[in-house]
């Protein structure tokens, strides 16, 4: 009696580990297959973003120092820019929603191509990234920028510290060299609608209107920038 219940339990501890084997074996083989789907997946997305973007290869527009490129559906876009020396310094794609433009202001020591990069929506947004082609340098993106003139950009920004609205005038590609905050009860309003504004003295002032608070009132300053 005893001998048999030592052979029942014996075939019984076989079978719960031949189980457990045959179950490690399924998973170990589930993983291996759920692994491969995942690799195979991440291969084809790579493959057809590949695809699409080498297929936005067809003449767009073109200047002097910025070429464009777009799809057969005209719904995606490559640009590349290039300073006076060949150089490529930078590149990009876009889809067809807002709208894209290069534009060029001359100066008497360099040429700085502008980079119009429209969001669309109400009230609209858009940023500016501006090319020193002269001397191969790139700024970063500004938003809604109300003037600008040579090196410098004016715009409102959130001041870090204190998270009020100010203009900032600055050197679009070496704020150390000058960078400026403007502190007034600004409105709202001046993200809703566009500010004009202008350099004027040869750079030396900002004339600008803008509306503050508490009644949105317009205003019009001269401000220094010596």
């Amino acid at each position: 009696m005893i001998k048999r219940w030592i052979i029942v339990v014996f075939l019984s501890s076989l079978i719960v580990l031949t189980s457990c084997n045959t179950d490690k074996t399924k998973s170990e083989k589930t993983l291996e297959t759920f692994n491969n789907t995942e690799i195979s997946e991440v291969q084809t997305t790579t493959e057809c973003t590949r695809l699409h973007f080498d297929s936005i290869n067809i003449p767009y527009d073109n200047g002097d120092n910025y070429e464009i490129f777009a799809d057969e559906e005209m719904l995606s876009f490559h640009y590349n820019v290039w300073d006076n020396n060949s150089n490529k310094i930078d590149d990009g794609y876009y889809v067809h929603r807002g709208g894209r433009s290069f534009s060029t202001q001359e100066t008497e020591t360099e040429s700085i191509l502008a980079l119009d990069y429209g969001y669309g929506g109400s009230p609209p947004s858009w940023e500016c990234r501006y090319y020193d082609v002269t001397n191969g340098r790139v700024s970063r993106f500004f938003h809604r920028p109300v003037a600008i003139y040579d090196d410098l950009v004016a715009y409102f920004t959130k001041n870090a510290n204190s998270g009020k609205t100010v203009l900032v005038i600055q050197n679009m590609f070496e704020p150390l060299n000058y960078y400026k905050e403007i502190a007034r009860n600004f409105s709202s309003w001046i993200y809703i609608n566009f500010c004009e504004a202008q350099f004027i003295e040869n750079g030396g002032q900002l004339k600008i209107t803008y509306w503050i608070n508490p009644n949105d009132e317009e205003v019009t300053e001269i401000i220094d920038l010596m």
